[in-house]
Order: structure tokens, then sequence, then C-alpha cells
């Protein structure tokens, strides 16, 4: 669960119905147990931690697979594959490049409107300005485009 706002206690009741022992919430790894309050009006990254394998155990390739399709079921035909030192990497079915080998997350609705901070440009705040490769910016009535800072 990405992204929403809510105390999401049924999404923690859900990952311990399935035994799982962790969960990777607002980007930090926690045991099951000591899941801290989320606050409800507050936006948060919930995800289940299907499998932690380390690096020398025995029969690892096995494990790891067996992790993977767990986690296709749960996640609905995407994985996010973590290790210890790297952000979280997207393996999707459906939406994966065969040639270049890259997957991404579904599309948020959230992501393609400027009423929400969630759809507003990355490199910039919204405030009805706009920037052209010329680097002017040009106020155009009835047009959203974001301030460069």
């Amino acid at each position: 669960m990405r992204g929403r706002k809510g105390h999401h206690q049924g999404i923690i009741d859900r990952a311990v119905g399935f035994g799982h022992d962790w969960l990777h919430v607002d980007g930090a790894l926690v045991p099951i147990q000591a899941v801290p309050p989320l606050r409800r009006f507050a936006v948060h990254d919930v995800d289940f931690v299907v499998a932690r394998i380390a690096s020398d155990v025995p029969d690892r390739a096995a494990r790891i697979a067996q992790a993977v399709d767990a986690a296709l079921g749960l996640g609905d035909g995407t994985v996010m594959a973590r290790t210890s030192e790297t952000v979280a990497v997207p393996w999707s079915l459906r939406r994966h490049c065969g040639r270049c080998d890259v997957s991404v997350e579904a599309p948020d609705p959230r992501l393609f409107t400027f009423t929400s901070a969630a759809g507003w440009c990355p490199a910039g705040t919204f405030g009805g300005v706009g920037a052209f490769a010329s680097g002017r910016g040009s106020r155009l009535p009835g047009r959203f485009y974001c301030r460069i800072r």
C-alpha cells in the first residue's frame, strides 16, 4: 500500500494472518509486533515482507523463487525487491519491458492531477508559472505549470 492516509490496522492484521514477521512501514523495516501507531491523517507506505534471506543460506535460490511466487500473489503481479543496502526495486509481470529489463509500479491516479501535491512536478511547486526550454517563464491563463525553484 503506497501513499495512503489512515491507521491501516486492517493491513497489519492481514500480515499477521498470513504469518509474516516483518513489515516495511514508511521506509523502515519493523517487526510486526512493534509497528508504531500510524497517524490517521498522515500519508503512509506499508509493504509486506515476505522473506528475509541471508546471503549464506543453503538452497538460497529455491527460497528466493518461493518468496517471489508468494509476493507476486500478494502484490497482484508486482514485487518490490530490497537488499539491506538498496532502495526498493519494482519487478512486475504486467508492466515490464523485456528489451531493457525495467519494471515499474502501477501508476497511481493521484499522479495525473495538479490539484494535489502528488501530481505536481518534482522540480518545482505549483504556482501557475511555466518554464520553457528557452528558460523564460510565462503566465498562461487556464493552464497549469510548475514554478522551477
